[in-house]
């Protein structure tokens, strides 16, 4: 997707002023939500983190393949990457529950997954409310679907904040930064 692929070039930028390329992602332990075929979880794990890409368990196996396939490539650049099936109407605690520094994920909302969004905003403010410090996706913008503002909409309702950055030259992408809402003073 456009998302993914705006996504992967802000991680492997070196000089920018989004945080996937400012980001210092050696040992960082990263969630990928919605894999695909695993090229978002794969340049970040290119990048020194210990990713964890997961999918739904229909399309884990072209993940698994991949993930193997570029195993000794992932070692030799510091990484770790490995894969998990993840439902987000039903979410696996032990996949979510691992301690994670950053959730990422590319092109995760549109018309067709519309139902999909509303678990995902679930599944997203429960690793942010877990202690993980930051999230980063990279939203294609669709022609009348409302779903990505419906998904963000439901984030700020569980606690999320969210900030759009334009993505110079990519009209057609959005990029969230999300982080945990801070708790007020009592």
């Amino acid at each position: 997707s456009s998302a993914a692929m705006i996504l992967l070039a802000s991680i492997k930028v070196e000089v920018s002023t989004n945080w996937a390329s400012t980001t210092d992602w050696r040992g960082l332990r990263v969630l990928e939500l919605g894999s695909g075929c695993g090229l978002v979880a794969l340049a970040l794990a290119c990048r020194g983190a210990n990713v964890v890409a997961t999918e739904r368990a229909i399309a884990l196996p072209l993940l698994e393949k991949n993930v193997e396939a570029n195993a000794a490539l992932v070692e030799r650049r510091g990484g770790i990457l490995s894969s998990a099936a993840l439902d987000w109407t039903a979410p696996d605690p032990q996949v979510l529950g691992r301690g994670y520094d950053a959730v990422v994920g590319a092109d995760l909302c549109f018309a067709a997954n519309a139902e999909g969004a509303a678990a995902l905003a679930q599944v997203v403010g429960d690793v942010l409310g877990r202690g993980t410090s930051f999230g980063i996706l990279a939203q294609e913008i669709r022609e009348r679907d409302s779903t990505p503002a419906t998904f963000l909409a439901d984030l700020r309702r569980r606690g999320v904040r969210t900030h759009e950055r334009a993505i110079p030259g990519a009209s057609d992408v959005v990029f969230y930064e999300l982080s945990p809402r801070t708790s007020l003073p009592h």
